[in-house]
């Protein structure tokens, strides 16, 4: 069935799958030695897979989309690159709380290293509150296996 729907919703229904997926694997674990089948598992587990990948491209393809003069991909890698430069930061700080007899020579300062931090903060969120507002206003079109009640 083809339904049209917020890509917010897409991105939480392959959330679930991949969870309902990794549960599965679990479940089958647990149950290969016993009497329990675990084919249904294994057939439920392929006709998942099958629906995430389209929903992976699905959300790839809508990611195409431009907001503000540039894609949402651009914004996610964006996003992505800040929270690393962030980490950095998160680390280096660190490094000044166990006051060293080296701070002196430190080539970056620990006041710049906390503004640089505070900087990242905002602009994470921003670009966090950019990638919301997208996922909740883009609107695609799924095909959905209705045998797997997605909905």
């Amino acid at each position: 069935m083809k339904k049209k729907l917020l890509l917010e919703t897409v991105l939480k229904l392959k959330s679930d799958i991949e969870r309902s997926i990794e549960n599965s694997y679990i479940d089958i674990l647990k149950y290969n030695f016993t009497e329990k089948k675990v084919d249904l598992l294994l057939e439920r587990i392929e006709k998942l897979e099958i629906q995430l990948v389209h929903f992976k491209e699905v959300i790839q393809e809508a990611n195409k989309g431009k907001i503000g003069g540039v894609t949402n991909n651009w914004n996610i890698y964006t996003l992505s690159n800040l929270k690393a430069k962030k980490l950095f930061y998160e680390k280096l700080l660190k490094k000044f709380e166990r006051k060293t007899s080296r701070l002196d020579k430190a080539q970056i300062k620990e006041n710049t290293a906390q503004s640089e931090f505070k900087k990242l903060s905002v602009k994470i969120i921003e670009f966090e509150d950019k990638l919301s507002t997208f996922n909740a206003k883009k609107k695609v079109t799924v095909s959905i296996d209705e045998s797997l009640n997605l909905l």
